[in-house]
């Protein structure tokens, strides 16, 4: 038993050849009739799409002003803490210095050794 052409039903994906697909074409035009949207409706649409933008663009400036901040206080640590290894790192070395030269021995002055 084959299905009427207007009842039929639609397989998603299913290919049709070009005089069954403008045949499906002409048969949605004429009974999807063009309907114009309410003026109430446009309006409200109008508004929510401009809010919903608006709440979009001040939650992307949140998140860029906690990044900000993210990164001042982590560039701040990074800059003391380097700060303190490079002041380590420099006195250790010159307490090496100091001690270096404290064990040396120090030669008698010429003088002294002549007498």
């Amino acid at each position: 038993m084959r299905i009427p052409f207007r009842t039929r039903y639609l397989t998603l994906q299913e290919e049709f050849t070009p005089q069954v697909q403008a045949a499906w074409e002409s048969t949605l035009a004429a009974a999807l009739i063009p309907v114009l949207p309410d003026p109430a409706f446009v309006a409200k649409l109008g508004y929510d799409l401009v809010e919903e933008a608006a709440s979009r663009w001040k939650a992307r400036q949140r998140r860029r002003q906690v990044w900000l901040a993210v990164g001042w206080v982590g560039g701040s640590i990074l800059t003391v803490v380097g700060g303190l290894v490079g002041l380590h790192f420099w006195q250790r070395r010159n307490a090496q210095g100091i001690m270096e030269t404290q064990t040396a021995e120090i030669p008698a002055p010429a003088i002294l050794s002549a007498s």
